[in-house]
């Protein structure tokens, strides 16, 4: 029971450029829409798509022997570049609906499990321990729901602590804590759900966090499902040679939804600050497609069961900027609470490494 140490790296660096390329949105100071950020970000996936080319003769070094070192098209390209456009656009819906630490949260763990199935169930990937691979998929996912609950977990402790002790001074515990969350809690991104800042919710946002829950569901699907056309291409056209398919498949979809979102859904003119975000998004689209590119090197040294859940892992690299550079959690207890959860997913990526290979 060996380790692929290569490929844990390469699918760590996934997930390092997958947790950072959303924090650079928080560098545009103007006030944006969040569809035209996600259109500039598919504009930089395309282009890094087109530079990476540039790596193709060392394809088979990058995605396997026997993968094309020549230009290829296909449409599984295509079908690729819609599944990302997809898992954007339902992204910024589920921040909107159900707030930016449960969608994540939710849509991650989705994305786990989603890729989990699809390596192990349709690719053929090995599972060589059958109870350390569920074990540490088990942790995967309840690392990833420490992360990215890890401001309300304490609190609901707390509040269960506070509720069923019968200790004197209970009400100025619980008084204290409230103030300390409100002082100090802030989301990842902005956040503009009520209920997640701790208001009272009524009837019209419990719908919609329920609405925002189903859509972070959608937006797992999508994720977890993004490399999966890349399975049955040609090796021709596997590697980096899918990638030149796959910008077209991003470019026509992002025009496709964009178009819809204008004419359909705003019916507004869309203030697009090309000066203020162009750049920013561009860069955004970059980091994330450094991370869709290491995962692509990952997926033969470890099979797509291990490669791309570890891509969700993005959430500790997300995590870490929110709390070490932008300072957005300081409560002592989510600080502890999200090292813990760190530990825990950490463990269970090494765990699925360790017990499972690719076909």
């Amino acid at each position: 029971m060996a380790v692929n140490v290569g490929g844990l790296l390469v699918g760590a660096l996934s997930a390092v450029f997958n947790g950072s390329f959303a924090a650079v949105m928080k560098f545009v100071r103007v006030q944006l829409d969040e569809m035209v950020f996600m259109t500039y970000c598919c504009l930089g996936v395309a282009l890094s798509s087109i530079i990476a080319l540039l790596f193709l003769p060392l394809n088979d070094t990058i995605a396997g022997a026997g993968v094309g070192t020549s230009l290829a098209f296909t449409s599984y390209g295509l079908a690729a570049g819609a599944l990302l456009v997809g898992a954007f656009t339902f992204s910024f819906l589920a921040v909107a609906k159900a707030g930016v630490s449960i969608g994540q949260g939710v849509w991650c763990g989705t994305a786990i499990i989603v890729s989990y199935l699809w390596g192990t169930l349709a690719f053929g990937d090995v599972i060589t321990n059958v109870p350390l691979n569920l074990i540490g998929l088990v942790l995967l996912l309840v690392g990833s729901t420490g992360i990215a609950f890890c401001q309300e977990l304490p609190r609901l402790m707390a509040q269960t602590f506070t509720t069923s002790g019968t200790t004197a001074g209970s009400g100025a515990n619980e008084q204290q804590m409230r103030q300390e969350d409100s002082n100090q809690r802030e989301p990842l991104t902005r956040d503009t759900d009520d209920a997640d800042r701790g208001r009272p919710s009524s009837p019209h946002h419990s719908s919609s966090k329920l609405v925002g829950l189903g859509v972070s569901v959608l937006t797992g699907v999508f994720g977890g499902s993004i490399l999966v056309p890349k399975h049955y291409v040609p090796k021709s056209a596997d590697g980096i040679a899918f990638l030149p398919s796959f910008a077209v498949g991003v470019v026509a979809f992002m025009v496709l939804v964009m178009g819809v979102y204008v004419t359909v859904i705003t019916k507004r003119r869309v203030q697009w600050h090309v000066q203020a975000a162009l750049l920013p998004g561009l860069i955004s689209g970059c980091l994330w497609n450094l991370g869709n590119i290491c995962s692509i090197a990952a997926i033969p040294r470890l099979g797509y069961s291990v490669a791309y859940p570890l891509l969700q892992c993005a959430l500790l690299i997300s995590g870490l900027l929110g709390i070490v550079v932008f300072r957005e959690v300081r409560q002592p207890a989510a600080v502890s609470c999200f090292w813990g959860s760190s530990i825990v997913l950490i463990l269970g990526a090494v765990l699925l490494s360790l017990s499972s290979h690719p076909k």
